[in-house]
């Protein structure tokens, strides 16, 4: 599996995967709800769950991303455009626009009420793979292979850059929009003041980055940093103590996480071992 979202109750979760599908699971009683085929043409390397939940979208090694109906499993719309694989999809929190960014240097941004397949806008300020993109509020946040984390002011068209020097390999925005992190392929992981761009403090040691893409998460109340390791662990980094957990239960590096919505607890993993697994944190 290259993928794993909650969605916005915790309640469910989406798998993408090496096989072209996406699935729609309980994760408390590992059951598969739904299975979503067909579209992708290649392996499912990401995908993002709607503010309402009724919608998700997915990119892939297609080149494509594509909208879908979670109940009735059709694709709404079909979007194309990039010039190599998508790496990163998102939703804006109203949920009519969708954000990729693709291995073409590119983000492109779409607009699901339209019946275009052509991008509103396309984003080419990127040297590199744009690895990760966030909507948080009026601004798009996107992290890049190179090294550079990027946010692009919809409101009066500015354009703010962190040049953090080492390349971004994942990038997770915080619920209350206070902070980005961010994971770096030397194996750091960096808490970024949004205000100002100040690296308020940084992560290593614990886990291990080689020549993959490890996916990172915060807590719901920013206290715990999570993001998996190429030695098949995930690791969790707390922000006040220093208390460091290390989970063993892949057989393969983990290449995506995804922290509940509601309970700081409990943490969902997809591995290059085909599986995916959910962690409840203990207390102590």
């Amino acid at each position: 599996m290259l993928a794993v979202r909650f969605n916005n109750t915790g309640h469910y979760c989406m798998t993408g995967s090496t096989d072209r599908t996406i699935k729609l699971w309980s994760p408390s009683r590992s059951a598969v709800i739904q299975s979503y085929e067909g579209p992708h043409n290649y392996e499912v390397l990401c995908l993002d769950i709607s503010g309402d939940n009724s919608r998700f979208v997915s990119g892939g090694g297609d080149k494509l991303v594509f909208n879908w109906d979670v109940t009735t499993g059709k694709v709404i719309s079909k979007y194309q455009g990039h010039n190599a694989r998508v790496r990163t999809v998102a939703y804006n929190m109203q949920g009519n626009v969708i954000m990729s960014g693709s291995e073409d240097a590119s983000a492109k941004i779409w607009d699901t009420r339209s019946h275009s397949s052509e991008p509103i806008q396309t984003l080419n300020q990127f040297k590199d793979t744009v690895i990760s993109i966030k909507s948080s509020r009026d601004q798009i946040v996107a992290g890049s292979l190179d090294g550079v984390l990027r946010t692009f002011d919809i409101r009066c068209g500015a354009l703010y850059s962190d040049n953090l020097k080492e390349p971004i390999i994942s990038m997770e925005i915080s619920r209350d929009d206070s902070i980005s992190l961010t994971s770096h392929s030397d194996g750091v992981l960096k808490i970024i003041d949004r205000l100002n761009g100040e690296v308020l403090s940084s992560y290593s040691g614990a886990h291990v980055v080689r020549e993959n893409t490890l996916g990172c998460g915060l807590s719901e109340d920013n206290n715990r940093i999570v993001t998996g390791s190429e030695d098949g662990s995930v690791v969790v980094y707390e922000t006040i103590g220093g208390r460091i957990v290390k989970g063993v239960g892949h057989s393969a590096g983990v290449v995506a996480v995804s922290t509940h919505p509601k309970d700081k607890d409990v943490i969902l993993t997809a591995s290059f071992d085909c599986s995916c697994r959910l962690w409840k944190l203990a207390s102590s």
